[in-house]
């Protein structure tokens, strides 16, 4: 006699978005050190030197589990760009 498990509900959601193929359709926006370091250009090691100094924006899930929003980075990217002064350009 077979009995028949109950999936939980999060479960049967996950599997039916991804049988839809919703999950692949937009990116995470949370992301481990692994990819926001390949977001920003910088080695993994730098990443993990400026969270600890505070200077990226971040999100302590635990007590060492630290993951990073995709908005966040790249609205803390475009806040750093700099634009080129009006009097250092040369005309051609």
């Amino acid at each position: 006699m077979t009995t028949k498990t109950k999936q939980p509900e999060v479960l049967r959601r996950r599997v039916d978005s991804d049988a839809l193929g919703q999950r692949d359709a937009e990116p995470p926006d949370l992301m481990g050190y692994a990819e926001a370091a390949r977001l920003l250009a910088i080695p993994v090691g730098t990443l993990y030197g400026w969270t600890h100094r505070r200077r990226v924006p971040f999100i302590r899930i635990g007590p060492r589990m630290v993951r990073f929003s995709r908005r966040a980075l790249q609205g803390w990217l475009d806040e750093r760009a700099v634009e080129p002064r009006v009097d250092c350009q040369r005309e051609i």
